[in-house]
């Protein structure tokens, strides 16, 4: 497949996304060793970036990222989001989204944690996409809100050596804007509001265009000739080229 790739130019975004597929199946069946297992992993994920640095309106590049993203959580719902958010939606991740918020729905595993910011985000988001459990979202959403501030004001306290929110708030940002467009459901009050207002002005440029002579003047040739050159003509000019129009925008 390398060598498809490197002598078939004509469908490099095809060989690249191929050979993240195969790196990917070879990794599902390293069951036995960790070590091979981690290395396709980051195999498929290299082919995949890189497809997906090509032709970032895929939303089925981003679907498989967050298949390997595991075990961030909010990383794979950033690209399972990101796939719905995109140009061309990969709408099979509505489905797969569905395994970063199971976990949260079983309250053996949230009672035996503490609650994180991740967890408390990525809780959000479970309510807001299956409609399930609104009476903890408002108290969520302020939990969520004191933690934010308190990353803000102390970015390197996990990581000491290096600022990973930044990062992680465009994670965030990314999943939030999502959310807005109701994780990229057909239906989707803001995504019809937008798509009916790009055909709006898409029909106004068209008729723009074709109306476009209607914004045209029309002068005679004597107003376009200074008045000394306009008194100065011979008095047999052609009365048809006296009167004659010439437009000008």
């Amino acid at each position: 497949m390398t060598l498809v790739y490197e002598t078939i130019p004509a469908f490099e975004d095809t060989w690249i996304e191929c050979l993240g597929d195969l790196g990917r199946y070879r990794m599902a069946i390293e069951d036995d060793d960790v070590r091979d297992r981690e290395i396709w992993k980051n195999c498929a994920r290299f082919w995949y970036t890189k497809a997906a640095d090509k032709t970032p309106n895929v939303g089925r590049l981003y679907h498989h990222l967050a298949i390997l993203a595991l075990p961030n959580i909010v990383k794979q719902l950033f690209l399972y989001c990101k796939s719905l958010a995109v140009v061309s939606p990969f709408h099979s991740s509505r489905v797969s989204i569905l395994t970063v918020f199971h976990p949260l729905f079983n309250h053996t595993v949230l009672e035996s944690n503490k609650p994180t910011m991740d967890s408390i985000f990525i809780q959000i988001h479970a309510i807001m996409f299956t409609h399930v459990n609104f009476e903890k979202f408002d108290s969520l959403v302020a939990d969520l809100t004191k933690l934010v501030q308190y990353h803000i004001e102390h970015p390197f306290i996990e990581h000491p050596y290096e600022d990973q929110w930044r990062v992680r708030s465009f994670y965030l940002s990314i999943c939030n804007i999502t959310a807005l467009y109701d994780y990229g459901a057909k239906d989707s009050t803001l995504r019809n509001a937008w798509k009916n207002g790009y055909k709006s002005d898409k029909s106004k440029d068209i008729a723009a265009d074709h109306g476009d002579t209607a914004g045209k003047t029309s002068v005679t040739r004597e107003t376009l000739l200074p008045s000394f050159v306009q008194n100065e003509r011979p008095t047999g000019a052609d009365e048809d080229n006296e009167n004659a129009e010439v437009t000008t925008l």
